[in-house]
């Protein structure tokens, strides 16, 4: 998932510099610019939520509450 979420960002910065090298195109390369960064954000979400699944599985699905340190969790 992670791989997913680079190439999606690959794909804001080629779209941007597009955008930059042809004026005549230039709405449509910002629009696929923004549809690459919804991807990206995506990706990233979800390889976020499919880590926390395996943290979670790694502790016998029992939900582990933790004590703040310094005003943060500790994970």
């Amino acid at each position: 998932m992670q791989f997913r979420c680079i190439i999606s960002e690959f794909g804001v910065q080629y779209e941007g510099y597009q955008a930059k090298m042809d004026p005549a195109h230039a709405r449509k390369h910002q629009i696929e610019a923004g549809v690459a960064g919804a991807a990206a954000l995506g990706a990233g979400g979800y390889a976020y939520h499919e880590h926390r699944e395996q943290k979670q599985a790694a502790y016998g699905g029992q939900q582990e509450y933790r004590m703040p340190v310094h005003n943060s969790y500790c994970n």
